[in-house]
């Protein structure tokens, strides 16, 4: 797997789920991310987040290729994370 999405409303306990999978280990490197450590604009709308998405997929590829996994925790629907421009070139995909 590539990329893993932990997703969900705010306030559900994504963030606390992150710190925890981060200690795990999974057999092979893995970067957990948090998706608004990129920072979120004020008055930030669907076009900003698609952006968003899209860079993330970018990290995701450029670790894949490194031979590293990616965690990325965010609001993020996976039908966006399927339709970003790069998503193509992931070997996997996975949202929960």
């Amino acid at each position: 797997m590539t990329l893993l999405s932990l997703t969900g409303a705010g306030g559900t306990g994504k963030s606390t789920a992150l710190v925890a999978l981060a200690r795990l280990e999974w057999g092979r490197p893995l970067d957990c991310i948090e998706f608004d450590s990129i920072g979120v604009p004020e008055g930030a709308d669907t076009e900003w987040r698609h952006g968003a998405i899209e860079h993330w997929v970018r990290v995701a590829v450029d670790a894949q290729r490194e031979g590293r996994d990616v965690l990325l925790c965010g609001q993020v629907p996976p039908g966006e994370l399927l339709a970003a421009p790069s998503a193509d070139l992931l070997d996997g995909l996975k949202a929960w």
